[in-house]
Parts: C-alpha cells; sequence; structure tokens
C-alpha cells in the first residue's frame, strides 16, 4: 500500500510506521489496520459495529480491544483524546478522524444532466446520458462514485454546489446538459471541485446517438485523469461498442420507465427492453433490463415466483453469455441465484463477481449485505455500509440497514434507520411495512395504527383492522390474514403477506402452512425477509420453522 499522511504524520503502512520530521514510530500491524481506515473516511463518524466488520472482518474483536487499538494509535500520533486533532470520540456513536487525510477515496457525484432541448420528451436522454456516466465512472478503479438514486434527488435543485456535496458526500461534482437530443446528440459537462466551488474542466460534444456509451466513457476517463491524484485513478474498466441508434434510443426509454418503479411502467419499461434486444440481440445491458423488472414483479410479489423464473433466467442467461464479466449481469445472477434457486454458493460468488466488476455498484452492496445477513455472516454490516455510502440518499439502501440489524436484534438501530428512511421518503412502503413491525415486536401501543398506515391502499383490509365489529386486536389481524388469503383465490397475493398478518395474529400453525404451500409450488422469493423481518421473529424458535428453514437450505437461526 502506498504511503499517506494523516495531519503532520507520515503513514507507511507496508513498513508499520509512522513519522513526523525525525520521529519515527511503529505500530501494531492491528493498530495499523485501523488507521488505515480511519484515514480513508476522514470527516465520517465510525460506529464500532461498522469498524470492526471493515478492518477485522473475520476476527473476534471485543470492545475492550478496539477502545485499546485506539488509544494505542492516540498515543503513536500525541493526540490528547480530551482535544483532540487527530482522532475524536463521538459519545454513543463511534470515533471521527478529524486531520486532513491524503488516503482519502475521492468521491465524485454526478448530478442529472438538465435537458435543455425544450422539449420534455427527450427527458430520457438527458436522464441515460447521466446514468452512463456514472455507470463509466463507476468502473474507474480508486474511484468511489455517488449511485443514480441518490442524485437524482437534486434534479433541479436551489441548493448550492457546495451543499448538495455535502449532503452527498462528495468532493466532486460533474453537472451538464443535453442542448439537442436529436441525432447527432449534443452534449455539454463540466467538472467543479465541491470543496472551493471552483471550474476544473469542461467540455462539449456533438456525437452520433449510436455512440452514446462509448462517448460517456471517453468523458468518464477525462474526469478520472482530472480527480486522479498522481495518477492513481484508473480509466473506465469496461470498453463500450457502438450499438444501433434506436437501440440505444429505446434502451434508454426502458431504463426512464424502470426508474418509476411502479408495475404500470414497468411493462412499458419490458416493452422498449425487448425492442432494443430486437434490434441488437447482443445488447447485454436490454438483456440485464428485461431481468431487472421480472425479478422485480416476482420479488415484490406483483407476480408469482413461479411466473417470473424462466423470464429471470433466460434474460441473465443471455446477458452473460454476451459480456461474463459485465457487473449488472452478475449481479443480477447472484439475486437470481439466492431469491430463486437458493443455490448460495452460486449466489455468492456472483455477487463478489459484480463486486470485482465494478466496487460502486451499490445495489450489488446491498443485495451482497442481505444475502450475507441471511446466512448469519458478519460480512453483511460492511457491505450494507458502503451501500450507504455510495447510495446515501436512496431510501431502499437505508431500508436494507434497518433489515440487517433487524437480523441481529437490534431494533433500535433498525428505528434509527427506519427514521432516516421516512425522512427521506414518508411512503415508502416496505419502511412502513417495517416500522409496524417493530411497534409489533416491541409491544408498542401504536402498533395497530401503524399497521393500517401499512394498508391504508387497500379499504376492506383496513376496515378489518379496525375491528368495526369488536375483538381484540389478534382477532382483527386474524380476519385480516383471513381476508387476504380468500382474495389469493380469485387473485395473485403474496404468500409472505399473509403469512406475516398470521404470524402477527399469533396463529404459528397458519402461518407456517402459508410459508410451506408457497415452498412446495416454487413461489417463495423473499428468502432474505423470511430472515430478518421481526414479524417471524416469534416463528423463528417454532421447530415447523426450523423444519421450513431447512427445507430450502437456510443455515439455522
Amino acid at each position: 500500500m502506498r504511503e499517506f499522511t494523516v495531519g503532520k504524520w507520515l503513514v507507511k503502512p507496508d513498513r508499520n510506521t509512522v513519522v513526523r520530521g525525525s520521529v519515527e514510530r511503529r505500530l501494531e500491524p492491528r493498530v495499523m489496520d485501523l488507521l488505515v481506515y480511519f484515514a480513508a473516511n476522514p470527516g465520517r463518524v465510525l460506529g464500532r459495529d461498522q469498524i470492526i466488520s471493515n478492518v477485522w472482518p473475520h476476527s473476534y474483536v471485543t470492545d475492550s480491544a478496539l477502545q485499546t487499538a485506539v488509544s494505542a494509535l492516540r498515543k503513536a500520533l500525541d493526540d490528547d483524546p480530551r482535544h483532540p486533532h487527530i482522532l475524536e470520540t463521538i459519545p454513543k456513536r463511534g470515533y471521527r478522524l478529524v486531520a486532513a487525510s491524503s488516503a482519502a477515496t475521492p468521491v465524485v457525484a454526478v448530478l442529472p444532466l438538465s435537458n435543455l432541448t425544450g422539449d420534455d420528451d427527450n427527458n430520457y436522454v438527458a436522464d441515460g446520458m447521466t446514468d452512463s456516466l456514472i455507470a463509466s465512472l463507476s468502473t474507474c478503479a480508486g474511484l468511489r462514485v455517488i449511485s443514480r438514486q441518490s442524485v437524482m434527488v437534486f434534479r433541479g435543485s436551489t441548493l448550492s454546489l457546495p451543499d448538495i456535496a455535502t449532503r452527498l458526500g462528495a468532493d466532486t461534482i460533474v453537472e451538464g446538459s443535453v442542448v439537442d437530443a436529436a441525432d447527432p446528440i449534443a452534449v455539454t459537462v463540466q467538472l467543479i471541485d465541491a470543496t472551493t466551488d471552483t471550474h476544473v474542466w469542461a467540455d462539449s460534444r456533438r456525437f452520433a446517438q449510436a455512440r452514446l456509451f462509448r462517448e460517456a466513457e471517453s468523458v468518464a476517463g477525462e474526469i478520472a485523469r482530472r480527480v486522479s491524484d498522481g495518477g492513481r485513478i484508473a480509466a473506465p474498466g469496461a470498453a463500450a461498442v457502438d450499438i444501433d441508434a434506436e437501440a440505444v434510443r429505446r434502451y434508454l426509454m426502458g431504463r426512464f420507465h424502470w426508474y418509476k418503479l411502479s408495475p404500470e411502467h414497468f411493462q412499458q419499461a419490458l416493452e422498449h427492453f425487448q425492442t432494443a434486444i430486437d434490434i441488437a440481440p447482443r445488447f447485454c445491458a436490454a438483456h440485464a433490463g428485461v431481468a431487472d423488472v421480472w425479478g422485480a414483479l416476482g420479488y415484490w410479489g406483483v407476480m408469482s415466483a413461479t411466473e417470473v423464473r424462466s423470464r429471470v433466467s433466460e434474460a441473465v442467461t443471455a446477458a452473460l453469455e454476451i459480456d461474463p464479466d459485465d457487473a449488472d449481469a452478475n449481479m443480477l445472477a447472484g439475486a437470481y441465484q439466492f431469491y430463486i434457486e437458493r443455490d448460495w454458493r452460486e449466489a455468492r460468488d456472483r455477487f463478489e463477481a459484480a463486486i470485482d466488476a465494478n466496487p460502486n455498484l451499490a445495489h450489488a452492496r446491498l443485495l451482497t449485505a442481505l444475502f450475507l445477513a441471511a446466512m448469519h455472516d458478519d460480512g453483511a454490516r460492511g457491505q450494507v455500509d458502503e451501500a450507504c455510502r455510495l447510495d446515501p440518499l436512496n431510501p431502499a439502501v437505508r431500508y436494507g440497514s434497518a433489515l440487517c440489524h433487524c437480523g441481529t436484534g437490534r431494533w433500535e438501530r433498525a428505528e434509527s434507520d427506519l427514521a432516516q428512511v421516512l425522512e427521506l421518503d414518508p411512503s415508502f412502503p416496505p419502511a412502513l411495512e417495517l416500522s409496524a413491525d417493530l411497534a409489533w415486536v416491541c409491544g408498542r401501543p401504536d402498533a395497530l395504527e401503524l399497521e393500517r398506515t401499512v394498508w391504508q391502499h387497500d379499504a376492506p383490509v383496513s376496515e378489518a383492522l379496525a375491528g368495526t365489529d369488536g375483538g381484540d386486536v389478534a382477532s382483527r389481524l386474524g380476519e385480516a390474514s383471513r381476508l387476504l388469503e380468500k382474495r389469493a383465490l380469485e387473485q395473485y397475493v403474496s404468500p409472505r403477506l399473509i403469512a406475516r398478518l398470521y404470524s402477527l395474529a399469533g396463529n404459528t400453525g397458519a402461518a407456517i402452512r402459508i410459508l410451506d404451500a408457497a415452498v412446495d409450488r416454487d413461489d417463495f422469493m423473499q428468502v432474505d425477509l423470511l430472515c430478518l423481518l421481526p414479524c417471524f421473529a416469534e416463528l423463528r424458535d417454532n421447530k415447523d420453522f426450523e423444519a421450513l428453514r431447512a427445507r430450502i437450505g437456510l443455515p439455522a437461526a
């Protein structure tokens, strides 16, 4: 590892020494590992679990051992914990490096490119160029790139660039615009140092639509060179190719609808992705898009896992055949193995391949974290923390962090994460459900009220929970469960939703019956939720539930 500075100290990791002037001190390897981690994350509050999972992931480290290492580090750097100039203790939260560090990874955020064509129908082009720049920058080794979902929060924002950068944790901002969306496309891009709010570089390009991915890669390479510290940031790791212009247009339209995250838009996304494939059969990203849509429809219970299984498999297989090293294709293959095939070894391998190909792929980090949490692997915390750094304003990522805390029974930490989720999106459905779950397991008096909020758009279930015919809370939950089970005879209802209500009602037998039947007909994708959600906490001590876990090959709780 190359040398770097922390404050006035020169750190030499390979020699386990720190040097200031004529003073040279040796650190124990464990203490040096700690310093390297702090130096890579200056200014960030790092909690105990986060530190241990990232610095010593395969070791058992007690609180006292961590404190001893911190004390040794402070002593070596002549730091006074009462008046810190290197490392600050944040009570009940962790530690924060307050000294300047040259080891910090540069963080870039690409803000949504503006559509200056005068036609709102061209928004998909501006979004597509934004996505492509993010994707290309993400493959630059040595660079941290903020994910799409977080940067899109600032579309049309009136906040200053330094304020936006602070919220995103970025030190460099890329902004730009699409001036002409016709073929050829005209794009302008500029690079801004967010710490000083100064202009660094700008470029204007006009290019054929078929070259969009290649041009995005070229621009990303220029940005990487200018952000690079002594050349340690590599150029984009993928080699973009030209694609038929109409196939590119259809793909961009597909992604535009995909990000609307609603069933009606999913259908439009599928149509555009499929048309792109019909035009350009070896369009890897379009095949991945198809797998993405079908997987989402199955996972969130819009359709049964049985219906989506073959469609996801075909799309993932096609994408990997075209590009075996593609990060998105490997991530989706991992999700397929985890949620549908339940081949844990293959799922792990695919997730690792995705992160190796693109360490900035926050979604791959999140899926890996949920997989590891379901497997009771301590590495989950490190992966979800990295996902939060890459995608700090995405409610789904913070929700995933809450789920990981739930898996270890840390209800208070889960509720802290959920508060952040609901601040980002007060109507985020998974967070509303998890909030109600936590209220139930903690015995809070507002549990029923929160549960009715979960079902606020389903009048029959909401009325059943209101208990207009009397009855205690358990009977109301039971009535809502039976209503959903009856509805499932006529239309698709996720078996997890029915089992959840039965479990909350205390009807363990009915909950396990529903889950068993779903596994029998190969219609259960939400393996992570089964293992992590608080609503199933009471079931996990049941021998029949353990038998169910064994049937699908999950490790014992």
